[in-house]
């Protein structure tokens, strides 16, 4: 395409169309969000919690199997979206018949059948430091480790203060981790941002009251 772009067009004073195009930038308006060009469809999804685009499964939140989920086809990536609300995103796969899955897409299924995680296509493609955390630490407790990704998903907490966590327990009691110890001091590092955040919304609240009071004043 660049090479296609920088050859003169005789019709039209040997310029290029790049030349061209930065001539006609001078007269167009900015966009106030990003330009998405992309192809809608929509796909029942099936038994396994996927919805197919051109040969290709991708996965969706198990409690959406049989519904009609609704796709936004990118270069590089698909969009799922239910009742108009997004539900992930996917790297586009231009392979024929692959799977591209989401452990968390899955949690409530495994949660029911534990004894499947470690054959599953959603636990092989999962983050290799997902994998790491369950072969050192939950190799024999498949229910623990599904809650404890429950707990990350539901609480939007990342691999990286998961990883946190266990490091500081490793110091603590390197012999003893698990989920009930991880979680404990998830929860204890996230107390200050908590109570920093309800400050923060105690004083736009008593700003906001003083405000009022001033003008009622005046």
């Amino acid at each position: 395409m660049e090479k296609l772009n920088e050859q003169p067009q005789q019709l039209i004073e040997n310029k290029t169309a790049n030349e061209l195009f930065g001539e006609e930038k001078e007269h167009l308006y900015p966009t106030n969000i990003p330009y998405k060009c992309f192809e809608t469809t929509y796909s029942k999804a099936d038994k396994y919690s996927t919805i197919i685009v051109y040969g290709n499964r991708y996965s969706v939140p198990d409690f959406l199997v049989g519904k009609l989920i609704g796709i936004r086809i990118f270069a590089e990536k698909i969009d799922t979206y239910y009742n108009n609300q997004i539900l992930g995103t996917h790297a586009r796969s231009y392979g024929a018949h692959t799977w591209t899955t989401d452990i968390n897409h899955y949690l409530t299924t495994l949660f029911r059948k534990p004894g499947a995680l470690k054959n599953s296509v959603a636990f092989e493609q999962s983050d290799e430091k997902i994998k790491t955390i369950y072969q050192e630490y939950f190799l024999d407790d498949n229910r623990d480790f599904i809650e404890l990704l429950q707990y990350c998903k539901n609480k939007n907490t990342s691999i990286e203060i998961l990883e946190k966590a266990i490091q500081k327990l490793k110091q603590i009691c390197p012999t003893n981790i698990n989920k009930d110890k991880i979680l404990a001091v998830i929860e204890k590092s996230e107390e200050p941002e908590r109570k920093q955040n309800t400050d923060n919304e105690i004083h736009q609240y008593s700003q906001e009251l003083l405000k009022q009071l001033t003008e009622i004043y005046n």
